[in-house]
This record gives C-alpha cells, structure tokens and sequence, in this order.
C-alpha cells in the first residue's frame, strides 16, 4: 500500500457517513487551528 492508497482509505463515521483519512486529518487539523485561536476559558467551558 502506498501512501497514496494510504490517504485515500476509507473511514465509516456514524450509521451514514464515510470519508477519506485524508480528510478525516485535514478537519482534525483545521479543528485545532481553531482552537488556538481561542482564549483559555472558551476551550475548557464544557469541562467546568
């Protein structure tokens, strides 16, 4: 397998959804560059 055929594997989410592990990174990477964006008390307010 290369790392083409890496990236393009398949990942099932929920009872419908299916995406790529190249986009399953890609949002999880996006995710994070938003949360450095926001200050201390925003990321943790679920916690508390």
């Amino acid at each position: 397998m290369g790392e083409k055929d890496i990236a393009e594997t398949k990942i099932v989410i929920g009872e419908n959804k299916i995406i790529t592990r190249k986009k399953l990174f890609e949002d999880k990477a996006n995710f994070h560059k938003e949360q450095a964006r926001l200050p201390f008390e925003e990321k943790n307010k679920d916690t508390y």
